[in-house]
């Protein structure tokens, strides 16, 4: 797709894959494309961004996202995701509104990626309460910068891998998901949002995050279910409210490193394995306990 003039995508699904030494979505000659609805997949050939130029285009133009879902890939060193292409050229970008997941991180855009007031823009990566499935649409509603409230459009935005990807700039941001609250504090980097701060970590994210490599965490329920991954995941640091329930529903392999987790209510354990096996390996000091009132065990293995 080669854009040279004004358009605009509203609606529907888009899979775009530029040929040989081509972007998936050329910015040329002023093009201008908006994103107001709908999904757009921008794979770049060699040498090619997702979205802007490649080795044979140069890019001119400019790409703004005020709703929709976009994914963009641009493949050669140095190619970003959404910008020119190896052959060089410009492009502007605004986000105001929509998920932009750039496959390798890389938006190269005049004066960095915009709001229309404030630029750079850094990606808060957001996990979507309950893990629904690519087609579920998302609500980011009630966004606040800074406590001052922004509106951020919110049409058509679908999860990939599990998020949904907010674009904002520095500073302290705080917004609903599905009516979840969700903050994130961005500083000169992508970062992810945290819907609690929990006091405990998987191989060094926040469970807070709700989502990462092998596992998922409910706010609703406690609950942090691991799957079967192919490396040991390491759980670490302390939860004294009772926020964390970890449950293993298949084969999986865990570390506990320092970690202390205290249950409440009534549960078969603070730690439930419910199926499969669990190979668990303990490094430093470790405590399975209950809050006051809490009816269950330390360590709960289901029978079979």
């Amino acid at each position: 797709l080669t854009v040279t003039n004004d358009q605009a995508l509203v609606g529907g699904k888009l899979v775009a894959r530029g040929g040989g030494s081509y972007p998936a979505v050329g910015l040329v000659g002023n093009g201008r494309l908006e994103m107001q609805g709908g999904r757009l997949f921008a794979f770049g050939g060699s040498g090619g961004a997702g979205v802007g130029g490649g080795s044979g285009l140069t890019a001119n133009g400019s790409f703004s996202v005020v709703g929709g879902t976009v994914y963009a890939l641009g493949a050669g060193d140095g190619v970003p995701d959404i910008g020119p292409g190896s052959r060089g050229g410009s492009i502007s970008v605004q986000i105001t509104g929509g998920s932009v997941m750039c496959a390798r991180a890389k938006i190269n855009a005049a004066g960095g990626p915009s709001d229309g007031s404030r630029a750079p823009l850094w990606c808060i990566r957001t996990a979507v309460p309950g893990s629904p499935s690519d087609d579920y649409p998302v609500s980011i509603t009630n966004l606040t910068s800074d406590a001052v409230a922004w509106n951020y459009g919110n049409k058509e935005m679908y999860p990939i891998q599990g998020r949904v990807y907010v674009w904002r700039p520095n500073g302290y941001h705080r917004y609903h998901v599905d009516g979840k609250q969700a903050w994130a504090t961005v500083k000169d980097a992508d970062t992810d949002a945290l819907f609690a701060q929990t006091g405990v970590t998987v191989d060094g994210q926040n469970v807070g995050t709700a989502l990462g490599d092998g596992w998922t965490w409910s706010p609703a329920t406690s609950n942090l279910v691991f799957k079967p991954w192919p490396r040991t995941l390491t759980v670490e640091g302390t939860d004294a409210n009772g926020m964390i329930h970890p449950v293993i529903p298949q084969d999986t392999s865990l570390c506990f490193n320092n970690l202390t987790l205290l249950g409440w209510g009534v549960k078969d354990g603070v730690v439930e394995v419910t199926g499969g096996r669990l190979s668990l390996r303990l490094s430093g000091a470790n405590r399975l306990a209950g809050l006051k009132n809490y009816r269950g065990s330390g360590l709960a293995v289901a029978e079979g």
